[in-house]
């Protein structure tokens, strides 16, 4: 038996976005159903933890792991705890197909694939969360403030 279900598909609408202080309240929204990401997301949480399943693999990422969703990655979260704040440079998939994205790191997919969450030292993480910082405050063409903007949700068609 088929089941022929369209979940939704995010991606976004400019070439990158970027945000800091992202909290579990908005990340609770993400929650109530599984979606396909088309874009490519990079994050770094910062605080709490988020229990997510990744590509059917159930995950707990933490304060100072490192989470990579490449393009086309299924994704559902479960439990955000009250305190979780992300930050996260995301890629439209648009963009990731006019860089050869998946190209480019073809011998780290695998890699990826198998750990999308990875814990990072603390002097790493501290490099990570003064990269997140600086890409939040730098000046982004097309914008009047530092880059924010809303990820676009392309729902299936109505049958």
């Amino acid at each position: 038996m088929k089941i022929d279900v369209d979940l939704p598909k995010f991606d976004i609408p400019k070439d990158f976005i970027v945000g800091d202080g992202i909290t579990g309240d908005i990340l609770n929204m993400y929650g109530l159903f599984p979606c396909k990401i088309k874009a490519g997301v990079f994050a770094f949480c910062t605080r709490g933890t988020i229990r997510v399943t990744i590509n059917l693999d159930e995950h707990t990422a933490r304060a100072n792991d490192f989470i990579t969703l490449l393009p086309n990655t299924f994704i559902q979260i479960h439990e955000v705890s009250e305190d979780a704040e992300v930050c996260f440079v995301a890629f439209s998939s648009r963009f990731l197909e006019s860089i050869n994205f998946i190209r480019t790191i073809s011998n780290l997919i695998v890699t990826i694939i198998e750990n999308p969450v990875v814990p990072l030292s603390g002097n790493a993480a501290a490099i990570y969360k003064d990269f997140f910082s600086l890409l939040v405050r730098a000046p982004c063409v097309g914008f009047s403030s530092p880059l924010r903007c809303w990820i676009s949700v392309d729902f299936p068609e109505p049958v």
